[in-house]
């Protein structure tokens, strides 16, 4: 695992280079399609995330919808848009449960069903950054949820770096789908205290992949606890 990393913008963004690496040698197998025009967003820049269960607060930019729970029901219940409207009702019965839940609009010329999403919530286990090994990354590829039907999930790469002032780990996969698409994956589990850890797990269709990584990093730049 890389050593630990000062809060800046080029360690957050460390696995778009090794993203944008691979994606290069696929397309030169398997072309990538342009992406498509995002529906409308829930705000014209960025808008605030802020958590349910933990006092936190992160920007998400344009295109993404979602947040907590009361978030979500607001936007569903003061849209006209029914695509947004659409995409919120898919995740408003998880986001109950968790502590947010972010989906992207853009939903055009994917290879596989994955809507761009990020799931955030908080574990009731405290880990130490020296738990985060390569052997613990491909235990959490062994038990993705999507192997259950099918599909091959293997870890990629893994770094430690500082999120909101607090220490945290991310790793980094890749899920072959039975269909033939795949998708990416990122869980970043920020270390709250020896009871309690803060996971945000990222995954997007191999098209979408990259440009949402981008975002993904931007979004834990701004990660803010109180």
């Amino acid at each position: 695992m890389a050593a630990l990393a000062e809060p800046a913008k080029r360690g957050v963004m460390r696995f778009q280079k090794r993203l944008l690496f691979v994606l290069v040698v696929v397309a030169a197998v398997t072309p990538i399609t342009s992406p498509g025009v995002a529906a409308t967003t829930q705000q014209d820049s960025t808008w605030m995330v802020i958590g349910r269960k933990l006092a936190w607060t992160m920007e998400a930019p344009s295109g993404w919808i979602g947040g907590n729970y009361s978030q979500i029901q607001e936007v569903r219940d003061t849209t006209q848009n029914a695509t947004i409207k659409t995409l919120l009702g898919q995740i408003w019965f998880t986001a109950r449960q968790i502590d947010a839940y972010l989906i992207h609009t853009d939903v055009s010329n994917v290879t596989s069903k994955t809507l761009s999403s990020i799931n955030i919530d908080l574990v009731e286990k405290g880990f130490a950054a020296s738990d985060f090994n390569a052997e613990m990354w491909r235990a959490f590829a062994t038990m993705d949820e999507d192997n259950a039907g099918g599909a091959t999930t293997k870890f990629m790469e893994s770094d430690t770096l500082k999120l909101g002032g607090r220490i945290a780990a991310r790793g980094m996969f890749e899920t072959t789908l039975p269909s033939g698409g795949s998708v990416y994956k990122v869980k970043c589990v920020v270390l709250l205290d020896a009871g309690r850890s803060h996971m945000f797990t990222f995954k997007a269709d191999r098209v979408k992949a990259l440009a949402r990584l981008k975002d993904f990093d931007e979004m834990l730049y701004t990660l803010r606890y109180r």
